[in-house]
């Protein structure tokens, strides 16, 4: 459990039909509502706010959430495969083993969240906020980080091969045991980052601020 969840005793039951009749209606605001398993792929959720919800294994994949709110959610398992997450809010979320292939989260924050064994493979995450987060074990492989937040978060054997990372800031990341290989860091922050064991073949770190890295 992430310091951003305030745990929730009980969840409000609700069908895929009933909650896609109440975005319809122009409900956004939606809590403690329990759509695991739901299949909500391709639906257009544009800016709806769904804070402390249960979305465990939800297929939201090819959905519209661009400039949702996924706060504090139960993700684990969950879908969001080319989804358009531009600007979408995933703070403090939970979201072990959920997949993110091709999604675009340009822009979006996921300050805190749990997304250890996550897929973010060849996503679009251009100056994403991971600060704090947990990527323990994640795939990011073909991800394109540029300008990406990843501050204090823990990358313990995170795949990052073949990662655009130019401009990234990984200011006291944990990124032991990571797989960096051909990655591109180029003017990238990496003041006291923790790099001990990492595969760091064919990586360009041209113009990057080496500052107290440990290696």
């Amino acid at each position: 459990m992430n310091d951003y969840y305030s745990g929730c005793d009980r969840y409000e039951p609700c069908s895929r039909e009933e909650f896609l009749h109440r975005y319809a209606i122009g409900q956004r605001r939606f809590r403690h509502l329990d759509l695991s398993f739901a299949r909500l792929h391709e639906a257009d959720l544009k800016g709806v706010q769904l804070i402390e919800c249960n979305l465990e294994a939800v297929n939201l994949s090819f959905a519209n959430l661009r400039a949702a709110e996924l706060i504090c959610c139960q993700l684990g398992r969950a879908q969001f495969n080319n989804t358009n997450l531009i600007a979408a809010n995933l703070i403090g979320a939970s979201g072990q083993m959920s997949t993110f292939h091709q999604a675009k989260l340009m822009g979006g924050s996921l300050i805190g969240a749990d997304l250890r064994n996550a897929d973010f493979a060849d996503a679009c995450l251009a100056g994403v906020n991971f600060s704090g987060a947990d990527l323990s074990d994640a795939n990011l492989e073909g991800a394109v980080l540029e300008s990406a937040l990843l501050v204090g978060a823990t990358l313990v054997r995170t795949r990052l091969n073949g990662c655009f990372l130019n401009h990234a800031n990984l200011c006291h990341a944990n990124c032991c045991h990571a797989e960096l290989i051909e990655s591109s860091l180029q003017a990238g922050n990496l003041w006291r980052a923790d790099l001990r064991n990492a595969k760091l073949f064919g990586v360009d770190l041209k113009g990057a601020n080496l500052a107290g890295v440990r290696f």
